[in-house]
């Protein structure tokens, strides 16, 4: 078994902080051991693992069928460690993702404030809170300027996501 010391304290402060619902950075925590565990069991026995999480204790464990197969945390190694955190940060980056564009597809058609941040060549990013956005010179009103930290008001005409 595991032990994620403050689990449950680490959770909420990534849900609160972030936007992420509480059962995404979960599925994140047993996909990043699973993937850390591939390297430790034959193929066929590492497709079978599930992943238990106690959120209560932080406990986390290994299991292969009903024997649990936890290694111990200084088998897992330097490699391992590095490919859970790995996992987990993807996770939690596209969760973050999706739940901006989400959050910004609701605001569709609607006009909200914010700071010019730079201009990149006739456009300018436009910082709204959580994401910059961009006003293109064909949405721009024409002859009209702004300057890096100007406040403005502008209306959200659609949502893209980008890589």
């Amino acid at each position: 078994m595991i032990s994620v010391e403050g689990l449950p304290l680490i959770l909420s402060q990534i849900e609160k902080e972030r936007g992420i619902p509480r059962d995404v950075i979960i599925e994140a925590l047993k996909a990043s051991l699973h993937a850390a565990s591939k390297k430790m069991f034959t193929e066929e026995v590492w497709l079978e693992l599930t992943v238990n999480l106690d959120e209560a204790n932080g406990k986390l464990s290994l299991m292969h069928g009903d024997k649990e197969v936890t290694p111990e945390n200084e088998s897992f190694g330097r490699l391992a460690a590095q490919t859970a955190k790995q996992v987990i940060l993807q996770r939690i980056r596209e969760a973050e993702k999706n739940s901006i564009f989400d959050e910004f597809t609701a605001k569709e058609g609607s006009i909200l404030t914010g700071t010019v941040q730079r201009v990149e060549g006739s456009n300018y990013l436009i910082n709204l809170g959580r994401i910059e956005a961009v006003l293109r010179y064909q949405d721009q009103i024409h002859k009209e300027r702004y300057n890096p930290k100007e406040k403005i008001r502008v209306y959200v005409a659609g949502t893209s996501q980008t890589a």
